[in-house]
């Protein structure tokens, strides 16, 4: 027979291998944004470049799989929504964009930054992995379904600068 103290002893050795189980299987997973479909950052818009008083002026949005739209801030704050459609059009070109070929036409003209305007990044959120497209390193062709629906869906909240 045990004697008391040898079987707490077992105990907390049990409980030991089970938090540390625990922990080994938490740092295998991934964010909750990835497990959980409709979570998550879609897209990331920024629009860095030109003076203001602080600085150089730096402004960022990012728009959610659910359709909200918050502000890169500490803390972030919803300021508004994408319509169903205009999501539903959205996913469809984050996924379906060729973002080779859409890197692939370099920006030959003087990025806006060098004379007090603004270059716009983008962060698609794909299944592929983040995708960053800058208007001062591609030709944006805003026109091409990705950029189109980005615009509109960010349409009610931000005016994404389209005359490079």
């Amino acid at each position: 027979m045990q004697s008391a103290g040898s079987s707490r002893s077992l105990g907390r050795l049990g409980t030991l291998w089970l938090v540390a189980a625990i922990l080994a299987l938490a740092g295998c997973s991934g964010s909750l944004d990835s497990v959980l479909p409709g979570t998550g950052p879609l897209v990331t818009v920024r629009m860095e470049g030109g003076m203001c008083p602080e600085g150089m002026c730096e402004a960022a949005w990012v728009l959610h799989r659910d359709g909200r739209i918050v502000t890169d801030a500490d803390p972030p704050q919803e300021v508004g929504r994408a319509g169903g459609d205009a999501m539903t059009a959205l996913t469809a070109a984050v996924e379906a964009a060729d973002y080779g070929a859409i890197r692939s036409r370099p920006f030959t003209g003087t990025c806006p930054t060098a004379y007090d305007g603004q270059e716009v990044v983008f962060e698609f959120h794909a299944s592929s992995g983040v995708q960053r497209v800058a208007s001062c390193e591609v030709e944006i062709d805003w026109t091409h379904p990705l950029f189109a629906a980005t615009v509109a869906a960010l349409s009610s909240v931000v005016s994404v600068p389209t005359d490079f």
